[in-house]
């Protein structure tokens, strides 16, 4: 008698995590070509998963050398507040100073990122727009949103010299503005 045939199993190679793709060479050419001359972008949706992304990017350019200034490039429209306030954190806590840049449409946490940048190193592209837009709850309930609404305000506040009521209002407003006027309002620091 004989014994059923057992199928053949083909080995399946390895999917990288999320952290290995952050993290390890070669695992996205462009990103490495990014890291390497130490620019990290942050583009669309700002969710969770993309700000650990950005916040593990950040930490690793500062493992690798804690004295060369970091700088992102930032074309993110919407996000939560968690999110944005994620990476605002992180870029304090990492010796290097990070730049930012604005290019593109920059919204809501996009422009908290932005304005949160290192002091006299915050950039908008001549064609940059930004808005003062209010972030999502994201995954929290709405007594924390609350708060965290109320913290992107203040950063803002105090990072653009503005008070808290003229930043609320406008970010009520969704008010736009171009790099000139981002300038003028404190956003950004210079117009590249």
């Amino acid at each position: 008698m004989h014994e059923p045939r057992q199928p053949t199993v083909t080995p399946q190679p390895a999917v990288p995590s999320l952290t290995s793709t952050v993290l390890v060479a070669g695992a996205d050419p462009l990103v490495e070509h990014l890291l390497d001359v130490r620019v990290v972008h942050v583009g669309g949706v700002l969710d969770t998963d993309a700000a650990d992304r950005v916040c593990a990017r950040l930490r690793l350019l500062a493992a690798r050398d804690p004295r060369r200034g970091i700088t992102l490039t930032v074309s993110c429209t919407a996000g939560s507040a968690g999110a944005g306030l994620a990476v605002v954190d992180t870029m304090a806590l990492v010796a290097p100073a990070v730049a930012t840049c604005a290019v593109g449409v920059v919204a809501g946490v996009g422009q908290l990122i932005v304005t949160a940048g290192a002091p006299g190193q915050r950039t908008a592209a001549p064609h940059a727009r930004l808005a003062l837009r209010t972030p999502s709850a994201g995954a929290v309930g709405a007594a924390v949103f609350g708060e965290q609404k109320q913290e992107v305000l203040a950063v803002t506040a105090a990072r653009s010299g503005q008070d808290v009521e003229r930043v609320a209002a406008d970010t009520a407003a969704e008010r736009w503005l171009t790099a000139a006027d981002a300038l003028e309002y404190g956003l950004v620091d210079a117009v590249a």
